[in-house]
């Protein structure tokens, strides 16, 4: 039986089983790592890329091998492909182009690991939203 399913801006009908297939990718598979085919390098800011990865422990790579390193970038087939998760990041041009509701938060945690209750150690710096702002958290 098929059932509705949104694929970009319209909506198509799909195998119950292929939606659930597809959830359970999702869970396995955040969606910051996936690929997004359409993006390029020529989409992210380097530069802001380069700054912001300067203080990583391989600040002496180049800035590529960096979001390598990370994740955020993937060798393909001789050219590279982009994650959601570069493009949030370090996007060139509108972050709405890839997300229509897209932000980063941005936290930060004393120690090595996140505590909870009384020892909570975690700080909300910043958010991020579409408009490019930063709103300053608590």
């Amino acid at each position: 039986m098929a059932s509705p399913c949104r694929a970009g801006d319209t909506v198509i009908l799909e195998a119950q089983e292929a939606i659930n297939a597809r959830k359970e990718a999702y869970r396995r598979v955040g969606w910051e790592q996936l690929v997004r085919h359409e993006a390029t390098l020529d989409d992210l800011d380097l530069d802001l890329a380069e700054r912001t990865l300067a203080a990583s422990p391989y600040r002496d790579r180049p800035v590529l091998d960096r979001l390598v390193r990370y994740g955020l970038v993937l060798p393909r087939d001789g050219s590279w492909a982009v994650t959601n998760a570069a493009l949030l990041l370090f996007t060139r041009g509108p972050l709405v182009r890839w997300h229509p509701r897209a932000d980063v938060r941005l936290f930060r945690v004393d120690g090595a690991r996140e505590e909870v209750g009384a020892r909570r150690n975690v700080t909300r710096l910043d958010r991020i939203d579409n408009s490019a702002t930063r709103t300053t958290g608590s």
